[in-house]
């Protein structure tokens, strides 16, 4: 996640067609990782009579975010970050030595505040001892009886 994170932020450095394609390529690559041992831990700890729908509700949840971010990314980036990082803009002299200044650099300050928030969630999780030893401290779910018939 802490990876991911770092690879999002490196879509604002600068506005390069190559630099976003290998960033947003390798922040990809990272996800299935990430979402993997998410689903280990839940389909191992989680009791099998309940285990459908506890994963039905995080897909759920997850699958609930992603219209909200295309709706607002958008918005975010043209009406709010933009003018704040246009030559003359509230953040031209602070932000804008890290993303850049000027049309289009809206989007890369969104991406930098993603990148940046994903990596507050992974030190949040590596920092808080109970999401950082919740697989070891959990019993895993008792093995489903096999019957036969």
């Amino acid at each position: 996640m802490a990876l991911g994170s770092l690879f999002l932020m490196a879509h604002a450095l600068r506005p390069s067609p190559l630099l976003v394609g290998v960033a947003a390529a390798a922040f990809l690559f990272t996800l299935p990782v990430v979402n993997g041992c998410a689903h280990t831990v839940m389909q191992a700890k989680v009791e099998r009579d309940v285990l459908g729908r506890v994963l039905g509700t995080a897909h759920s949840l997850g699958a609930a975010a992603t219209p909200i971010a295309y709706l607002l990314a958008a918005p975010l980036a043209e009406y709010l970050a933009d003018p704040l990082l246009r030559r003359d803009g509230a953040l031209a002299g602070s932000l804008g030595a890290v993303v850049g200044v000027g049309e289009g650099r809206g989007i890369a300050l969104v991406l930098l505040a993603d990148g940046v928030l994903l990596a507050a969630l992974a030190a949040a999780v590596v920092l808080a001892p109970r999401l950082r030893t919740l697989e070891s401290a959990l019993p895993d779910a008792a093995p489903q009886s096999v019957t036969t018939g």
